[in-house]
């Protein structure tokens, strides 16, 4: 079993243990992952130097996680996801790219320059774009291209975690830690309430 797997694991027993699979369709963790998204760009509101390091880690964490989740509903595997995201933009041709694009390719920066205020845009773009999926039908949406969006978002946040020094398994690990303690399953066992509330 690989890291991944071990992780997958360890949040559906977290999933099943609360009951909450019952509130997971696709647009309510799109939803969310577009809010913790946000909350990741929040860390770099004010100040990209002087930084809180482990509130960066919870909402990337947040953000891997609810990714994984939404996996869990599209019936995907998240490995699968991310080959297919890049599996489609590896195989887009320069013959199909613009000659505009292809020029802002070349001036692109590289990855490793990217400043980590820059990934969370990023992220919260990629977040926004697998949520205009849901933004007319709920129900009947476009299923593959939900799969190539989680797929590119979850290739960012492991990229971003990368970024960070850190492995995406560990950070999300500890995030799930964090966040059992705040939903303990004898009392939000069934229910969607803010742990706040509960």
């Amino acid at each position: 079993m690989d890291r991944l797997d071990v992780l997958l694991e360890e949040i559906d027993t977290f999933l099943a243990e609360r009951d909450w699979y019952k509130f997971n369709s696709p647009a309510n963790l799109s939803k969310t992952i577009s809010i913790e998204a946000g909350e990741l760009l929040e860390c770099f509101q004010w100040n990209e130097k002087d930084i809180d390091l482990e509130a960066i880690k919870e909402e990337i964490g947040d953000v891997i996680s609810n990714s994984i989740q939404l996996c869990f509903a599209l019936k995907v595997d998240p490995k699968e996801a991310m080959e297919t995201y890049l599996s489609l933009n590896d195989g887009f041709s320069k013959s199909k790219k613009s000659d505009r694009v292809l020029a802002m390719e070349e001036e692109a920066v590289p990855l490793e320059e990217i400043s980590l205020a820059s990934y969370a845009i990023r992220i919260v773009v990629g977040a926004g774009r697998l949520l205009e999926i849901f933004q007319w039908d709920e129900i009947s949406y476009n299923r593959n291209k939900a799969i190539e969006r989680i797929g590119h978002l979850i290739a960012l946040s492991v990229s971003f975690c990368e970024k960070l020094g850190f492995s995406f398994d560990t950070l999300t690990h500890e995030k799930i830690l964090l966040t059992k303690e705040k939903y303990p399953v004898d009392k939000c066992k069934g229910v969607s309430t803010k742990y706040t509330e509960l």
